[in-house]
């Protein structure tokens, strides 16, 4: 992986963050690649969600509905084509780490590690 490689898979990763503020369905999903997996390796090994089509269905009414939502990346690791994340979400108190496979500068593969349930703020 060179240093473009890095820089490619974060901007990605940052853009379908910034999609996902701005409610942007079409724009988050773009971020992925036309047959992408979505895993919640906590609640069950099968992905949770295939393809982008899929992502728009599921995600695009959350989006419109969730207004007050945002999410801010309070750390983020690269290693060898992988982005790590730690998110949070203020309007829910959630605080959530994931996992981004990225390929040819598109999301390939995501795991998702929450619990549904709010988690405490950190404490500075």
């Amino acid at each position: 992986m060179t240093r473009s490689d890095e820089a490619a898979a974060i901007a990605i990763v940052q853009r379908q963050v910034d999609a996902f503020n701005a409610k942007d369905v079409v724009a988050f999903a773009a971020c992925y690649t036309e047959d992408c997996r979505i895993y919640r390796p906590l609640l069950q090994e099968a992905p949770v969600l295939v393809g982008r089509a899929t992502m728009i269905a599921q995600y695009g009414p959350h989006l419109a509905t969730a207004v007050d939502e945002r999410v801010l990346v309070e750390g983020r690791h690269y290693h060898d084509g992988l982005v790590f994340d730690v998110e949070f979400f203020p309007a829910t108190q959630r605080r959530v780490t994931l996992g981004f496979e990225v390929l040819d500068a598109l999301i390939t593969r995501s795991w998702i590690f929450s619990v549904d349930r709010p988690r405490p703020a950190r404490r500075s």
